[in-house]
């Protein structure tokens, strides 16, 4: 087993570990037991190493370096956070209930909410 990343938390791990797995790719976490005992060994031992077999090294380096836009993951096109909410209802609808009328709810819009600016999604 060859050592590929080292994380501070195992959360990080986890996540790195399920993107590995999903991909084919059989992956053990070190030293993550002693972290969650107490973190503040992370720095001590050196974190929570992420393992691969040899063979497999170059392409889990491959897939864990994809972007999140590769991934599929959202992200703000003006601050690149991933940090985004979804309307629930669109603002013509919201009206629409004030006043009485029944409009679809269904939303294009998002919300960033690290910078607070909306855009339109292009997945739905």
């Amino acid at each position: 087993m060859v050592t590929l990343v080292k994380f501070q938390s195992p959360d990080e791990a986890y996540l790195a570990r399920m993107r590995l797995e999903g991909s084919g790719i059989e992956a053990f976490i070190a030293d993550e037991t002693m972290v969650s005992m107490n973190w503040l060994y992370s720095n001590a031992i050196g974190g929570i190493r992420l393992q691969v077999r040899e063979e497999d090294q170059e392409r889990a380096m491959e897939i864990l370096s994809l972007t999140p836009s590769e991934r599929g993951i959202v992200t703000c096109p003006h601050c690149g956070s991933q940090n985004i909410k979804y309307r629930k209802i669109g603002p013509a609808a919201a009206i629409g209930l004030i006043i009485g009328f029944i409009l679809p709810a269904k939303s294009n819009e998002l919300d960033c909410a690290d910078c607070k600016r909306s855009f339109e999604s292009k997945r739905l």
